[in-house]
């Protein structure tokens, strides 16, 4: 479980600015797009045929790729300067070995597979969620359960 985790890890990096990309930036794109799907003008598509999520998992299936093919090229790009400690404030990561706590300053090379193994991770669980709900809706509509389908649509945009 261990191994399955590790790529998780990248959320205990620690830098002073990490939280507004990782968190606050994500958090106000979601609820303003969010804020549109549900109350805008325009009824979207969420769940029908070449609807929003229809396109969605088909854009993350393929940045699932990418992100793997990324971590493979910055895990073998042969730069000096990618194993150097990040310049400015370096982020940094704490290690548990044998009862010892070590907290380690990133090379840009470590960050940055930590990071594309992450979105990685995240793609691929996004992914499922997105084909789950794509499932749910169908049967939800099909059997005529508006208000589940209401519900649905809320909880997941």
């Amino acid at each position: 479980m261990r191994r399955l985790s590790h790529s998780l890890m990248y959320l205990s990096i620690r830098h002073p600015a990490k939280w507004r990309y990782d968190f606050l930036y994500a958090l106000v794109c979601s609820a303003l797009f969010g804020s549109l799907i549900l109350f805008g003008p325009i009824d979207v598509n969420l769940s029908g045929d070449r609807g929003l999520l229809d396109q969605a998992n088909d854009l993350v299936g393929i940045l699932v790729g990418f992100f793997i093919a990324a971590l493979a090229a910055v895990a073998t790009f042969d730069r000096p300067s990618m194993d150097e400690v990040m310049s400015g404030v370096p982020p940094t990561l704490e290690l548990r070995e044998k009862g010892t706590v070590y907290e380690v300053k990133l090379t840009r090379r470590v960050f940055l597979s930590q990071l594309f193994g992450y979105l990685t991770v995240v793609s691929i669980l996004v992914y499922a969620i997105g084909s789950i709900a794509q499932v749910t809706s169908y049967r939800a509509i099909d059997f005529g359960h508006a208000g589940v389908y209401a519900a649905l649509k809320g909880a997941f945009v």
